[in-house]
């Protein structure tokens, strides 16, 4: 396999079941906004729809578009608050499409790099506050996070949403900011919409992350499925409030119990959850029933068939874009399996994070951004790069910038395969495995690194995001013509 993202990052790989490679790694409330305002945005810019470009005539045309559309942006965006930091606006999409939708986004920092966080089902902005606080500062890049069509502020247009809709929405708001491709991070739902957006404009995408989400509708664990039905009753019935359980639905129960970062002001992270997702929720506009229904109904009918993915990962593999699928083994939303079968599909290298749960992005907040970060400069250092500087090869020096400090445990390795076999076996392949012969899911070719809990999410000394930042900004020197 030629894709860059299936490169090992480390010296040493560990080989089991014919050709999976598994990597064991060891260590060494924003300012509120105006409501009464938001009801009375309605820009009516013409935004430009792009279908998927397969060619550098169809890239250069992508890259017109956009400048056309970032042109009549300017002018029609309504700016809410900017700071030196962040840009809050309001504009409109899909005007091409039937209803407009009043999307609201943010843009954070000024580098040269672009990145597009998408969030999951009735998610908000607050929800990659996180990465913004570190990508924003970082200095290579800006970062623009967005509220789907249905959520927040944006506005709920009276139909059901489907993920190319959402997908063909990412697409109207890069346009408009003049972005020719970006590396697209999705989570959950996000996830689904980054999905959808790499098969609409694939030549829009520098890399491709996917966390917590999956190819088609997929069952949770069936450890958690008891308890999903009693809160989703507990809520229908109005027991619980969305906000006392979102905790619960996103995070592991050991991660809860621990305690919170010192500088939080709570004492468990139960306690800081609830009161992050509980202002979270207060700061937008309710969420409409209908809305999130249209939503659910958008997931519920999603299915990207393995030929649309196979399609996309011989895209992936021509281009050299990389891709990488993240996943908690204690997910109590999406079973680990999901991932390993889009990974597997997309050929893409799957990370998993032992004993985390939904929202990886908060629960292993420094670990789960220079992975990342890792994954950004991957794609960003040219493949020419490969002994350069500092001797290192591509992927190494990708670790390096990164400030990515973990190292193989070989140790571990058996005893995490064995448990990731056992996550991942569902009940018709046990029942085939105790009645017939083992059925060996791991035998494919995926490349899977795997993130025990004992990690701290502490890096090395000399791998601050100071020292990261200053050492990432040789990239300025090195950037060709080739370089977005």
């Amino acid at each position: 396999m030629m894709n860059i993202a299936r490169r090992s990052t480390s010296r040493t790989r560990i080989h089991f079941m014919h050709n999976t490679h598994i990597h064991i790694g060891r260590s060494t409330q924003p300012p509120s906004l105006l409501f009464a305002h938001l009801n009375s945005l309605a820009p009516q810019s013409r935004t430009h729809t792009h279908s998927a470009p397969t060619s550098a005539a169809a890239t250069a045309a992508s890259e017109i578009a956009a400048d056309c559309a970032a042109a009549s942006y300017r002018d029609t965006r309504k700016v809410i608050e900017s700071t030196d930091s962040v840009t809050k606006v309001m504009t409109t999409v899909a005007v091409d499409r039937g209803i407009p939708v009043d999307l609201y986004h943010e843009i954070h920092g000024n580098g040269k790099h672009k990145v597009l966080f998408i969030t999951g089902w009735a998610g908000s902005c607050d929800n990659w506050r996180f990465q913004t606080e570190f990508f924003g500062r970082h200095g290579d890049f800006e970062v623009c996070i967005y509220e789907n069509r249905g959520s927040g502020f944006s506005s709920s247009p009276p139909k059901n949403y489907s993920m190319q809709d959402m997908a063909k929405d990412a697409v109207d708001l890069m346009n408009q900011l003049g972005w020719s491709s970006a590396h697209v991070v999705g989570v959950s739902m996000g996830g689904m919409i980054a999905q959808e957006l790499a098969l609409l404009a694939p030549a829009r995408i520098k890399s491709l992350t996917l966390a917590s989400t999956c190819s088609a509708r997929a069952m949770p664990p069936m450890k958690h499925i008891p308890w999903l039905i009693s809160s989703f009753t507990k809520i229908a019935l109005g027991i619980e409030k969305v906000k006392n359980l979102m905790p619960f639905f996103l995070y592991s129960q050991r991660w809860l119990n621990l305690p919170a970062p010192a500088n939080s002001g709570f004492t468990s992270n139960l306690d800081y959850m609830l009161k992050f997702h509980g202002g979270r929720i207060d700061s937008r506009p309710p969420q409409s029933f209908s809305s999130a229904l249209r939503q659910l109904s958008g997931i519920i009918s999603f299915r990207i068939s393995s030929a649309r993915l196979d399609e996309l990962k011989d895209y992936f593999l021509r281009s050299s874009i990389p891709a990488m699928v993240i996943h908690g083994t204690e997910d109590a939303l999406i079973h680990l399996r999901s991932s390993w079968d889009l990974a597997r599909m997309l050929g893409a290298r799957l990370v998993v994070f032992e004993g985390r749960g939904h929202a990886l992005n908060h629960e292993d907040t420094e670990l789960f951004n220079r992975l990342l970060l890792r994954h950004f400069y991957t794609a960003i250092l040219p493949s020419s790069n490969v002994t350069s500087g500092s001797g290192l090869g591509m992927v190494e020096e990708a670790a390096r910038r990164a400030g990515w400090w973990l190292t193989e445990g070989e140790f571990r390795a058996k005893a995490a395969m064995e448990r990731m076999r056992n996550q991942m076996l569902g009940f018709r392949e046990w029942l085939i495995s105790f009645f017939c012969q083992k059925v060996d899911l791991l035998a494919s070719k995926v490349e899977i690194e795997w993130l025990p809990p004992a990690i701290t999410a502490v890096p090395r000394e000399n791998s601050s995001l100071r020292d990261t930042a200053s050492s990432s900004k040789e990239i300025g020197r090195m950037d060709g013509p080739d370089m977005k």
